[in-house]
């Protein structure tokens, strides 16, 4: 059995879906070969937790806790919820910057221009070190480091360098879950040029290091590489592994088909709504069905659910543009539990960042939202993965399949959608199952597994370093 190492930030009882990714391959990948083995931070700070996502955690897995520092932890007890709005990764706010506290302002300054390339770099020294001293002692075909954090691709830049200098050479795969150093959410920190050029350098250090490139969109790969998106999917050295959804977290008995409410239908929304997710043309767009339907017999209103993190400016636009009664704002729930509600909607809507970055990204909730079958309404930038995944991939392979994909500021399609999802009903709303099934975790990871077959299989004298990828990165 090959043995790989994953270095991750974000492990259980970390909640969101940063960690859902690599707790799904950690667990599927045995069936296919490979031991994983998982190094993590011991005593992390984490913003969300979601303490059931440990089951997913295989028993006797080896997990290696490395300690960290977190000093946003301390500034937690200094600021309070300011910190950790400054520390949320995709917190990216349109709130004018009068709205900010100076200590608000001061948090988001310091983070951005003193810890590069974020708050949890104190940990590559420590964790570069138990790794070296585990690889010594217990040899692994490859490395693999998921970013954000991206500070974690440093560790496995360092490890490589150290291995080779020590002659034992360790193939290293760098998994870009969103962009770096053009990511939204960095505007808020209010970044000076020097440190912007610091990103881009530790950026492009990596970029041309790794061995491989692992990204969940193609636009990712594209911008890390400078080169279009078309020249990158010919790429050998780039692997495209979307993330996806689990059979094991389906709810189970699934719910049967049940007669629809004759006068409210439920569109709901999963995960956090950061400020920069506020599109008022949505909002608009069902305020205007509702009028309409209250002037006309036998038609169902919208009502939104709201599951997860509501940020305030979002709660305001929404009181702003519809009734009370058509909104419904609920808390966090666990991650298995948050399915079964998907599963009990009328109809699921996704909303994603309409900025640079946004377009470089798939969010994995989408493909949560296909596996309990539900018709799909996902508004965010056109063009963009989210938009070209939709329409080539998904609508191409499942043609009539109710998944509808909308630009922010498209209130008339909205609006005509929206009438197409009311009338939709729970026969007419099944997927493809061909389709769904391309984006199981456990097929995915298959996935994962031959790549990191043929990676081990080649010379790993020719792929340190890379050089043939050095020339196509901007200098």
């Amino acid at each position: 059995m090959n043995r790989v190492l994953i270095v991750t930030y974000y492990w259980p009882p970390s909640g969101g879906g940063g960690v859902q990714r690599w707790v799904k391959f950690a667990r599927y990948l045995s069936d296919f070969g490979w031991t994983p083995v998982v190094v993590v931070p011991e005593g992390a700070a984490y913003p969300v937790e979601d303490a059931s996502l440990s089951a997913d955690v295989p028993d006797g897995m080896e997990v290696i806790r490395v300690p960290i520092w977190e000093p946003f932890d301390a500034a937690q007890r200094l600021l309070g919820a300011q910190a950790t709005e400054v520390e949320r990764l995709g917190a990216s706010a349109k709130a004018g910057e009068e709205k900010d506290s100076v200590a608000s302002r001061l948090a988001k300054w310091v983070r951005g221009n003193l810890f590069i390339p974020d708050a949890r770099v104190g940990w590559v020294r420590p964790a570069t070190k138990a790794i070296v001293r585990h690889l010594q002692e217990k040899p692994a075909a490859a490395i693999i480091t998921t970013g954000p954090p991206h500070s974690v691709h440093l560790i496995g830049r360092n490890v490589q360098r150290t291995m080779a200098q020590r002659g034992q050479p360790v193939q290293w795969v760098a998994d870009f879950r969103d962009p770096w150093s053009d990511i939204d959410y960095l505007d808020d920190f209010h970044l000076t040029p020097w440190a912007r050029q610091q990103h881009k350098k530790l950026e492009r250090q990596v970029v041309n290091a790794c061995d491989r490139l692992l990204v969940t969109a193609w636009g990712a790969a594209a911008g890390l590489l400078d080169i279009s998106a078309t020249e990158v999917r010919k790429r050998p050295d780039v692997w495209w592994i979307p993330n996806g959804w689990d059979a094991q977290d389906l709810p189970s008995p699934f719910p049967e088909a049940q007669a629809p409410d004759p006068e409210t239908f439920v569109l709901a929304h999963f995960g956090s709504l950061y400020a920069s997710r506020d599109f008022p043309a949505v909002w608009t767009a069902i305020r205007d069905w509702n009028l309409a339907s209250a002037a006309l017999p036998d038609r169902r209103k919208i009502q939104l659910h709201f599951w997860g993190n509501t940020a305030p400016e979002v709660q305001a636009s929404l009181r702003l543009l519809l009734p009370e009664e058509d909104v419904v704002i609920h808390g966090n729930l666990p991650h298995k539990q948050a399915v079964a509600q998907m599963a009990k909607a009328d109809a699921l809507l996704l909303l994603h960042n309409d900025t640079a970055s946004g377009r470089k990204c798939i969010p994995g909730k989408l493909f949560e939202y296909l596996a309990v079958g539900r018709p799909l309404l996902a508004v965010g930038p056109d063009p963009g993965d989210l938009a070209w995944i939709m329409r080539e991939e998904m609508l191409r392979t499942s043609p009539g399949a109710p998944l509808h994909f909308h630009a922010p500021t498209d209130g008339n399609g909205l609006f005509q959608t929206l009438g197409r999802l009311v009338g939709t009903t729970f026969a007419d709303a099944q997927l493809d199952p061909a389709m769904v099934g391309r984006y199981e975790r456990r097929a995915l990871t298959s996935d994962l597994a031959l790549r990191l077959d043929e990676l081990k299989a080649s010379n790993p004298k020719v792929q340190m370093g890379n050089p043939e990828r050095s020339p196509s990165v901007s200098p």
